[in-house]
């Protein structure tokens, strides 16, 4: 019997966790070996029509709001039971606990696990809801150290219950070798991700404002905090200075027209943005918090900012062999560690594809 299995997300927007679910349908469906599915709660987005244009079957539950949860249980149960899955993997609060009501008409028929991406402590009865779905999980898959520990202080996930698999990019051929500017030109730096106030965008602006004179500044993304960003710009006089560009068709559109990325962010699970910057050949300056010290090695693949973001960005940009060294460093630990290779067998190992066990990769 070929193994059948449920990849379900709260939406299929672009962005990280999103992104982490097209990379494991493409990479572990192997017909007739196995069939993987993806489904997300709410309506279709960008990532849905990516899924398709590869040949994975994908379902939309279009719910709007919290009133529909019955009707899209429902939807999810039928769902499972007419393609007969037998794994279901869960990402997200909204989705675990969904996954979890589910979980509760197939006890001993289907196999359920999870997967927590965040270390955000706010909302908190999001971790409520994480808190009770953990009970209907076999394991419970976090891409970092950071994320484990949050997930331990606040759903009560017990180091035997959780899996650690790092986030995985590709490291691009061809990708084009970045140009130091030029003397008088200014260093393009950027920032690229969901303009939301987690990501403290605003610093990054700040930041430009203060190397006015040195760095143009690019933003691609977009999200709730675009008016505050377009506002904080405009008190500043950059509008020349930098350019919003909005929502981007993959990374490596904005990556090569930077020569460093920035990640401001408050906290963060574990930010493909940076291993992506990395295997791109970016350096890149993230903030010393949860998720992205689980990334950055201080000095050796990126930097990490302790209080001056404006400082680190010019020691950066004034040093060509610090920036080969950062180059040098974020390569190696793409290939050392977020390579999927690596994050794919251990993904098969934990579902138990080939007839492997879940237990060899728990940490």
């Amino acid at each position: 019997m070929p193994r059948k299995i449920l990849l379900l997300n709260t939406d299929l927007e672009l962005g990280g966790t999103p992104t982490v679910i097209y990379e494991l349908a493409t990479r572990l469906h192997n017909p007739p070996d196995v069939v993987v599915h993806v489904a997300c709660l709410k309506q279709w987005g960008p990532m849905g029509d990516r899924l398709k244009q590869a040949h994975i079957a994908t379902a939309s539950f279009d719910a709007m709001s919290p009133l529909q949860f019955t009707s899209t249980l429902v939807q999810l149960i039928e769902h499972i039971r007419d393609h007969e899955f037998d794994t279901v993997l869960s990402f997200l609060m909204h989705a675990n606990f969904m996954a979890a009501q589910a979980a509760k008409s197939y006890k001993g028929k289907v196999r359920f696990f999870q997967s927590i991406q965040t270390t955000q402590p706010t909302p908190r009865w999001h971790w409520w809801l994480q808190r009770r779905a953990k009970k209907q999980a076999e394991k419970i898959i976090v891409p970092s150290l950071s994320v484990a520990e949050v997930a331990q202080k606040r759903a009560g996930v017990k180091p035997d219950r959780r899996v650690i698999i790092p986030n995985a990019v590709d490291i691009p051929v061809d990708f084009p070798a970045f140009s130091s500017p030029l003397p008088g030109e200014k260093f393009p730096i950027g920032f690229l991700g969901r303009l939301d106030p987690i990501k403290r965008v605003g610093l990054f602006v700040e930041a430009c404002a203060i190397l006015r004179n040195q760095v143009i500044g690019h933003i691609f993304g977009d999200g709730p905090d675009r008016p505050e960003i377009e506002a904080l710009i405009a008190k500043h006089d950059l509008q020349n200075q930098i350019i919003m560009h909005g929502m981007v068709a993959s990374p490596s559109v904005a990556l090569k027209q930077i020569g460093a990325l920035v990640l401001p962010s408050e906290n963060e699970g574990m930010p493909m943005v940076l291993i992506e910057a990395m295997a791109h050949r970016v350096p890149v300056i993230g903030f010393d918090v949860p998720g992205v010290r689980d990334v950055i090695q201080d000095n050796v693949n990126g930097l990490l900012v302790k209080t001056n973001l404006p400082e680190t960005i010019q020691k950066l940009i004034a040093d060509n062999e610090l920036r080969q060294k950062l180059v040098d460093g974020g390569l190696h630990s793409v290939q050392s560690q977020y390579n999927w290779n690596h994050a794919i067998e251990m993904y098969r190992q934990v579902l138990g594809i080939d007839g492997t066990t879940t237990s060899a990769s728990v940490q």
